[in-house]
This record gives C-alpha cells, structure tokens and sequence, in this order.
C-alpha cells in the first residue's frame, strides 16, 4: 500500500502523536455542540447525560490540545480554534460514512455479512440506524462477480 504524497513526515497511523488522536465518537459530539451551541441540548440529542457530554469535549480538548469552547459566560461560544476545526471534523466524520459505506457495498457484492461492533457510548440509536439490510438491499449469496474496488486482501 503505498502512501498519498501529501502525507511527508511521519505515518499518522503509527507515527508519534497517533494515540493522541481525537476518537470519531468525540468528533461527531463535537460537531454537535457546535450545532447546538448549548451543551444540555447537544447531550441530550445524543442520548447522553450533560456530564459525561462535558467529559467527551474535554477529553477531546486534551487530545488535541487547545479549548474549542470558549465557557467564562452561561452561553456557548466555539472559540476561534473550535470554528477553524468544524471544517476539519466534517470532513473526518463523513470520510468515515464513505468508508462505512464503501465497505458495506462491498460485502453485499461478495455476497457476505458486513458486522459491525460498537458500544453503547456510541449513540443509543445506532443500531436501530444501522439495522440488520433489508430483503431487497441484501443480495443473494450467489453475486456474479467482485467489483474490482473489493478484492480481498
């Protein structure tokens, strides 16, 4: 597998600083948040209590190492590095969907079952989200051929 020449330096994969990255899971509350702008709200729309909500931003505020809320008043405000880095967990977030996606696609064409493993800290809807593939989504196990993007490795 070779590597995009965009990435010189070190493998973010393996590189130092790799365990130090920002989970999906906080990404995806942090975008939340900044929806929301209110933290009760942004939990409860996750299906998470305020305060483990709170830990999950500053957890991801460590990780990263800079404040992406501004909290001296009552009211939520991103701070200038949290309204830069938006852009930036958008595109981590939905990269992911089409991993997801790309991978499911790719299970249904070899005619095989894609599982996912998750944990309740994710989101208390994903599995109803996600759900086990209908009648007319799910091929039969005889698939003619394997699209070329889904080759076994």
């Amino acid at each position: 597998m070779t590597r995009p020449a965009e990435r010189d330096g070190p493998s973010p994969i393996t590189g130092p600083g790799a365990r130090r990255e920002p989970s999906l899971h906080q990404l995806r509350l942090f975008l939340v948040l900044a929806d929301e702008l209110h933290f009760a709200r942004a939990a409860a729309r996750t299906a998470m209590t305020q305060p483990a909500f709170s830990q999950q931003i500053r957890a991801l505020e460590q990780r990263l190492g800079l404040s992406l809320v501004d909290r001296a008043s009552r009211k939520v405000v991103l701070s200038p590095a949290g309204r830069d880095l938006v852009p930036e967990a958008w595109e981590v977030v939905t990269a992911m969907a089409r991993l997801r996606r790309r991978a499911e696609s790719c299970a249904r064409d070899r005619g095989e079952e894609l599982r996912l493993a998750y944990t309740p800290s994710i989101g208390g809807d994903f599995a109803t989200r996600v759900g086990p593939p209908s009648k007319a989504s799910a091929p039969s196990a005889s698939s003619p051929s394997t699209p070329s993007h889904c080759t076994r490795a």
